[in-house]
């Protein structure tokens, strides 16, 4: 099995580092959507879902993942500022 990584990025939160990434899977119309933390030098997956094309793996990152997270680092900056 030789899975091609379509897209991938890492984010550091001060040491935390998380990558995001989609992945072709080998011999079939199917793509993952995973969400991977490092741990002692090495990416262990956290979450991850499978898709029938890249748009709705994209979509799964972008809502689930990117969008909530987003979401979430408002509301704490919001409510840091008012500390």
């Amino acid at each position: 099995m030789n899975n091609d990584f379509i897209w991938q990025d890492d984010v550091d939160f001060c040491g935390i580092v998380v990558r995001l990434a989609i992945v072709k899977f080998d011999d079939s119309n199917l793509y993952g959507a995973c969400i991977a933390q490092i741990f002692e030098d090495e990416f262990v997956m956290v979450e991850a879902a499978v898709f029938n094309n890249v748009n709705a793996a994209k979509n799964f990152l972008l809502e689930n993942v990117i969008g909530a997270n987003l979401f979430k680092l408002e509301t704490m900056k919001g409510n840091l500022t008012r500390v």
